[in-house]
């Protein structure tokens, strides 16, 4: 279990004379260590830290008001270290071990909740993670400075703990912001994943050593000779520069790294399913629709309208652009739909109860509706004044409220124009009341919205329209590339001809073909059968025309005609979300 593993890799941080200042954890095998700046400082400074009652070198030291973290490298280390990772989900559980406690030498475990990560002042607006402890847990104190935060439910390290709360238990610095700091942060991302070792270029840069590999006989000669160079004093080890690029190494020619050019971090190919990791190295930007939405959502009052397919990023968008919103200074609330319950769209007054107590619990504010909620009211009107007086009244910070899967609330026709047209209400009212001004809005859809509602009272004909487009060859080449595989134009072409720049399927594609589970030839053949890579794709969207027949009917009609052929609007609207769907493009029908 990783649980047992980052135990085993956080240690404490102490004085020469053992007074316990904090705690560490190795985020390398070469014995780089992540902790505060407050408690190297606490220390006496870097000099002065021991541990094990063993010195360290300095790599990184922040400021504790800004960047309250230190990179410190225990020299000789040659052990574990912790997974790592850069996103989390609000109300993911969390451990921690730390040094806080003189009866417990060997450190004491914390348990609690992940509630979000908001910029906090006294860390000059940084977005720090808000954690919640556990009743019945060990409570944070000063020795858990500089203690992982550990996300059990992916199983990785996402923090450090910087200071407690006595609210409710801890702020911790998300590693995100460590690695905008100290970019080099990246290469240690997941190298105990598969518990395989570093490549020997990275190896070699990391504990500045010069590293040869030795593959076939024909390496030897060449091997020998800058051996005997380096003992016989006529070549000094740190002149060494880049004899080919990595990319292009042949049999018997060695590569040789300059210390001053760090490897590049290996992306291992990933899965492709939901949304796309905040870090990861896999998402492909479709200019200028990030640069437009993280523009658009710092202006009072905005609402940005996200809409595409299944699978076409929509949801890797949305936490982009709540991200940016967080650099500044924004609060920031991602609501998904799907965790809904069946009863919760019952009827308006329990969606909207459901709805107003799902965003104050994000926000660390306590569940207040029975003294807002009065029956002699509308809930709508209900709902206004939560926001306006419980929500919105109690933050200093605008909220961006991120509503992703809205698509589910379109089946309940009773709901969505009454809700729909609540969302437009306060768009409209953030143009002139101040209190309203502080919340923006990303709405994210698949489907066309087939609900009749008044144009006057619609958010779906205001504010930034995004429709995100399918990647280009240039796009899907990149994609290529940042998989390993050393493809042109022309296999981008042969992949397009058959799913076009659907990312999902452009991806999935990718990721077979970068773990060798199959080849680009073989891809194409199977790719429309029961035995292909997309078999999954197909399958579910045959389910989709099975249970509506009379689009089953109409794209029979419509494959079976060579000319153009008339639907109905709404028939129409549907079809075209299947087509595209399916094929990935635009089509005139």
């Amino acid at each position: 279990m990783n649980w047992e593993l980052v135990k085993a890799c956080t240690v404490a941080i102490a004085t020469p004379e053992g007074y316990i200042q904090g705690t560490g954890f190795f985020i390398s095998p070469n014995g780089h260590l992540l902790t505060c700046a407050h408690v190297v400082e606490s220390a006496g400074g870097w000099e002065e830290v021991r541990v094990n009652g063993q010195g360290v070198e300095l790599v990184y030291l922040g400021d504790r008001t800004c960047d309250d973290f230190a990179i410190l490298q225990l020299s000789g280390y040659q052990g574990a270290s912790v997974p790592l990772a850069f996103n989390f989900q609000p109300m993911d559980r969390f451990l921690s071990i730390g040094y806080g406690r003189t009866d417990f030498p060997q450190g004491a475990s914390i348990d609690g909740t992940i509630t979000d990560m908001n910029p906090q002042s006294e860390f000059s607006n940084l977005p720090m993670l808000r954690l919640r402890v556990k009743a019945n847990s060990q409570q944070v104190q000063g020795g858990y400075s500089g203690s992982p935060v550990f996300d059990a439910e992916t199983q990785r390290v996402i923090g450090i703990i910087a200071a407690y709360d006595n609210t409710e238990g801890a702020l911790a610095l998300p590693l995100v912001t460590v690695r905008q700091k100290w970019s080099n942060l990246s290469i240690f991302q997941d190298i105990n994943q598969n518990g395989s070792p570093l490549n020997y270029d990275l190896r070699g840069y990391l504990s500045q050593i010069q590293q040869r590999e030795w593959k076939s006989p024909g390496d030897t000669s060449n091997i020998l000779q800058e051996i005997l160079s380096l003992l016989s004093g006529s070549q000094n080890p740190q002149d060494f520069t880049p004899s080919i690029p990595l990319s292009a190494s042949r049999e018997g020619e060695v590569v040789v790294l300059h210390s001053s050019d760090p490897p590049l971090p290996i992306a291992e190919p990933e899965l492709p399913e939901g949304q796309v990791d905040l870090a990861s190295e896999f998402y492909i930007e479709r200019p200028p629709i990030e640069s437009r939405c993280y523009e658009a959502i710092l202006k009072p009052g905005s609402l940005i309208r996200i809409k595409a397919p299944r699978q076409m990023g929509k949801t890797s968008l949305m936490a982009r652009i709540l991200y940016k919103a967080s650099q500044q200074g924004c609060l920031t609330v991602p609501l998904s739909f799907q965790l809904l319950d069946g009863k919760d769209f019952a009827d308006l007054d329990n969606f909207l109860k459901k709805f107003c107590a799902s965003v104050g619990r994000r926000l660390g504010i306590p569940n207040k509706l029975g003294d807002y909620w009065d029956e002699i009211f509308g809930s709508k009107d209900n709902c206004t004044i939560y926001f306006e007086e419980c929500l919105l009244a109690e933050i200093n910070q605008p909220l961006v409220l991120g509503l992703d899967e809205v698509d589910l609330v379109f089946q309940h026709p009773e709901i969505a124009a009454d809700f729909f047209g609540l969302l437009r209400a306060w768009h409209e009212d953030g143009k002139n009341r101040e209190i309203w001004k502080k919340l923006r809005l990303v709405v994210v859809h698949s489907t066309e919205v087939y609900i009749p509602m008044n144009i006057n009272q619609s958010p779906f004909n205001v504010g930034l329209p995004i429709e995100l487009p399918e990647f280009n060859a240039e796009q899907v080449l990149n994609l290529a590339q940042r998989h390993g595989l050393n493809w042109s134009f022309t296999q981008v072409e042969q992949l397009m001809a058959m799913v076009g720049g659907h990312p999902f399927l452009v991806r999935m594609a990718l990721y077979s073909i970068a773990r060798q589970d199959t080849t680009l030839d073989l891809l194409l053949q199977t790719a429309p059968t029961e035995a292909g890579a997309y078999s999954d794709h197909l399958r579910r969207h045959l389910w989709n025309l099975e249970q509506r027949p009379e689009l089953a009917a109409a794209i029979k009609k419509v494959v079976a005609n060579t000319s153009p052929v008339r639907l109905g609007s709404i028939e129409c609207f549907k079809l075209l979300e299947v087509w595209r769907c399916l094929c990935g493009d635009y089509v005139n029908i």
